[in-house]
């Protein structure tokens, strides 16, 4: 038999190499990457790194962790909308579905000292109800720091969240939604004059300074 054909005969075949688009060799050499990838993931400091690296004869895939310089950070959240027609079931006169403790620490707009408050009108008169420094619930449940009397309402159906100077929503997984100047929300950011429906309870966020 010819030399050439006999050396080329007792080469062993790499069709996975020729799949993959890369030329076998057995000339051995330092393994070199070929191709990288980098898959961010959201809300931590580490990314999966693939890399396809070509070594003598052999093309292998290897996949690491690695802490990344820079956490990928969700985009900016869009102002609320301004507040439209209100649903068709709105409560806008909604203080007297307060609870008797609820309703016995507001306070009239025009006495109100500096603070946090949510307004809840009356026939016009609008009352004030402090909300807690840290986290204040929302909801018909007994435990609730503003506690709404309507079968509409979630036992557990919003949280308020003050951080600094912020106020952020968060519907609490309530069967009939909340929503901040008419558009339905899971969490965002409050701000003062927000008009805020807890189900069909309209309220007021306001900031007196």
């Amino acid at each position: 038999m010819n030399p050439i054909y006999a050396a080329q005969a007792s080469r062993p075949r790499q069709p996975h190499l020729r799949r993959a688009g890369v030329t076998p060799t057995s000339t051995p050499s330092t393994p070199r990457v070929r191709h990288a990838h980098v898959n961010a993931v959201f809300g931590t400091s580490y990314g999966r790194l693939t890399l396809l690296c070509r070594g003598p004869g052999v093309i292998s895939g290897m996949t690491i962790h690695a802490p990344l310089e820079k956490t990928v950070a969700p985009p900016d959240e869009r102002a609320t909308a301004p507040f439209e027609a209100a649903a068709p079931d709105a409560i806008r006169d909604s203080f007297p579905l307060l609870d008797h403790r609820t309703r016995s620490q507001a306070i009239p707009r025009r006495l109100a000292p500096f603070g946090h408050y949510l307004a809840f009108s009356d026939d016009g008169a609008e009352w004030l109800v402090p909300i807690e420094p840290r986290v204040t619930h929302i909801g018909r449940g007994l435990t609730a720091d503003v506690r709404i009397e309507e079968q509409r309402v979630s036992r557990t159906h919003a949280i308020l969240v003050r951080h600094g100077h912020r106020t952020r929503l968060l519907d609490n997984r309530s069967a009939n939604g909340t929503f901040v100047n008419g558009r339905p929300i899971f969490a965002t950011n409050i701000t003062d004059g927000d008009v805020i429906r807890i189900g069909p309870v309209v309220a007021r966020y306001l900031q007196v300074a």
